[in-house]
């Protein structure tokens, strides 16, 4: 069954310049098969990122992002380790190359989470309606 969540790009630096940050970071991460150590596949489009667990191996074959055009190294694929941060599992993406794609800082994303795949989307103006509360 799927999970929906809502998630803002923060912003992150890189020596004194700031940049779109889109981090996912935590325990919810554990039941959808994202451990320190996994392997995932990020698949960039504009206005949709995809994280796909692959497998755990110890030797990770990294296809850096190229920062200047928004691309990976591999067809707009990257193949990247989940980290460990504050003993929690932790993907991370960072860079100008977001914000080509349409993910800038402040933007609200909508999170579709299952067993082995994130999909992260930028909100629709219509998703992010208040409802009013009794």
């Amino acid at each position: 069954m799927a999970d929906t969540r809502l998630l803002t790009v923060g912003c992150g630096t890189d020596r004194s310049r700031t940049m779109p940050r889109i981090r996912l970071s935590g325990d919810w991460l554990l039941p959808l098969g994202f451990d320190t150590g996994a392997q995932v596949v990020a698949e960039y489009e504009a206005d949709s990122i995809t994280f796909t667990l692959t497998s755990r191996m110890k030797n990770i074959y990294y296809y850096p992002v190229k920062q200047s055009t928004g691309l990976c190294a591999k067809e707009n694929n990257a193949v990247m380790p989940v980290y460990s941060r504050r003993d929690k599992p932790h993907i991370e993406i960072k860079g100008d190359w977001l914000k080509k794609m349409g993910f800038t800082v402040g933007s609200v994303l909508v999170v579709r989470c299952e067993k082995g795949l994130i999909q992260i989307r930028k909100a629709a103006p219509a998703q992010l309606s208040l409802r009013e509360v009794p």
